[in-house]
């Protein structure tokens, strides 16, 4: 587990939570399915894919942190292609 990776993905939670009206986070650990939310307590969820890396990249399930925040996932299968929507 690298503490640096766990605090990119806290500084990423708070900037969607920073759009958003909520003071909201979302919390993750490399290779871990079970995830954070906090908005004014903290409650664990799990996810189905844990957060990994991957060619130096680091590759975080972006419909669980979209939706979480209200917006729409889409797949587009014959693109292979993620939409993501805000209402």
């Amino acid at each position: 587990m690298n503490f640096k990776k766990i605090i990119s993905f806290i500084l990423a939670a708070m900037m969607f939570a920073s759009v958003s009206a909520s003071a909201r986070t979302l919390e993750f650990t490399m290779g871990e399915k079970t995830a954070y939310e906090s908005d004014e307590n903290l409650e664990s969820f799990e996810i189905e894919n844990a957060p990994y890396t991957k060619n130096d990249r680091t590759m975080v399930p972006v419909r669980v942190i979209s939706e979480k925040f209200g917006a729409n996932v889409e797949w587009i299968d014959s693109a292979s292609q993620v939409v993501i929507t805000t209402p």
